[in-house]
This record gives structure tokens, C-alpha cells and sequence, in this order.
């Protein structure tokens, strides 16, 4: 049974180490009915509603712009995986070009934001997955020489 994207995202969401997205109306209700908040939402209401000398002293550097939400990293690092095995399953693609359309259009992104992804990819992350890209494509040569001889076997 295969999993469904979501599931996906979630998995490589906690495998990054990320926190779950907040939604911001559920945590209105949390707070209004005095449920208790999870860590990260108490840390996203002080940065939220902290005074302004608060950031200043714990070190936040304001980002400009809206940071990523955790499902857009968790996806972003789907696409590079993505990105990353279809170039070693097809080294002698005419251009990459073919091949970064492919994976954006499996993702419905613009072809640019999937060389962001890739650029923007930890180093330790990428080599990760060049090295499961290599193993992935040799287990597949070998599936295809396997489906050779059993051919051959048959027509003799």
C-alpha cells in the first residue's frame, strides 16, 4: 500500500526535525478554552506578541519576508530527493533542463524552484541521497538484466 503525500510529508517533516505547522485559529480556540500549549506554540505567540527588545535578546535575527512553513521544507526536500534520482537513473539525459520540467511538473512547481531546492539542500542531506540514488539505480540495472537473461531463457 503506498502512502498517501501527506503521510509523506509528515515522515520527512520529523526526519528534518521540524516542528508541526501552527494553525493560528486553532490555537485562538486553545488559548480562549485554556487548554495547554504545546512548546512550540508558546514560543510562536512570545515571538508573536513579544515586546520588541525580546527577539534582541535572544538572538532572533529578523527574516525578511515569511519564513517556510514546516510542510513547504518537507516538500521542498521531497522535490531535491526527486530531483537528485532521476538525474542518476538518467545520466545521459540531452539536458537537464528535460529533467527539471519532469520533476516540476510531477510537483506542480515552476521549474526554477526545484534548482531552489536543490541549491539550498544541506550538504549532508545531498550526499545522503546521492548515495541511496546510486544504490536505488543499480538495484535497478540489475532488475533490468535479470528481465534480459530471463528472456533469453524463454526464447531458447
Amino acid at each position: 500500500m503506498s502512502k498517501s503525500i501527506e503521510d509523506e510529508l509528515e515522515e520527512r517533516r520529523k526526519i528534518l526535525g521540524l516542528p508541526p505547522d501552527i494553525d493560528k485559529s486553532v490555537l485562538a480556540w486553545k488559548v480562549l478554552d485554556g487548554h495547554p500549549l504545546e512548546a512550540h506554540e508558546r514560543l510562536f505567540l512570545v515571538r508573536l506578541l513579544g515586546p520588541p527588545g525580546l527577539a534582541a535578546r535572544l538572538n532572533w535575527q529578523k527574516r525578511k519576508g515569511k519564513p517556510k512553513s514546516s510542510a513547504a521544507m518537507a516538500k521542498a526536500d521531497l522535490i531535491a530527493q526527486s530531483y537528485i534520482f532521476a538525474k542518476t537513473l538518467f545520466p545521459k539525459a540531452k539536458r537537464k533542463d528535460d529533467l527539471r520540467k519532469k520533476v516540476a511538473g510531477d510537483y506542480k512547481v515552476h521549474p526554477s524552484y526545484v534548482d531552489k531546492c536543490v541549491k539550498e539542500l544541506d550538504p549532508a542531506r545531498r550526499k545522503e541521497f546521492e548515495a541511496k540514488a546510486k544504490v536505488f539505480a543499480a538495484r535497478v540495472a540489475e532488475g533490468f538484466k535479470l528481465k534480459a537473461v530471463k528472456a533469453e531463457l524463454i526464447e531458447s
